[in-house]
């Protein structure tokens, strides 16, 4: 009895069964680990690129790492609304805001937890630039 069970652990067939089983094993092993540092690796540059906010020809041009597509184009019409929002006390017992854009359904939240007075600064400055490029485009009509 004892030699029909180690005559069927030497057979070839058991070992070929054992040969895949284990490449496969490591296999599947190197893939999750190689896509988990690709991943990680994906974080971490889309963390280095910074948040964009540009007026272009009638358009406000967002590039930020905050959303899942980096970029988003508004149309700069009297719908788009560009806003300061106070959302608390920060750890440095400063108000901290975030930066609220909404055109008619599209919403879009940026630089959250930063200092309310930077934030506020943000969105003056960007209405004053849509307001300019806005005249521009009307005067050169």
């Amino acid at each position: 009895m004892v030699s029909r069970i180690v005559d069927a652990a030497r057979s070839p067939w058991f070992d070929g069964v054992y040969l895949i089983i284990a490449a496969a094993s490591f296999l599947a092993i190197w893939l999750l680990w190689t896509i988990t540092f690709l991943i990680c690796r994906q974080i971490v540059r889309r963390r280095e690129v910074p948040t964009l906010l540009r007026v272009v020809d009638g358009q406000l041009i967002v590039l930020t790492p905050e959303q899942p597509t980096l970029r988003h184009e508004f149309v700069a019409d009297p719908t788009l609304s560009i806003e300061a929002v106070m959302t608390g006390i920060g750890l440095n017992l400063r108000v901290v805001g975030k930066l609220r854009i909404q055109q008619q359904r599209t919403h879009m939240v940026l630089l959250r937890s930063r200092d309310l007075r930077e934030i506020q600064w943000i969105a003056n400055t960007l209405d004053a630039t849509i307001a300019a490029s806005q005249c521009n485009a009307d005067a050169s009509k």
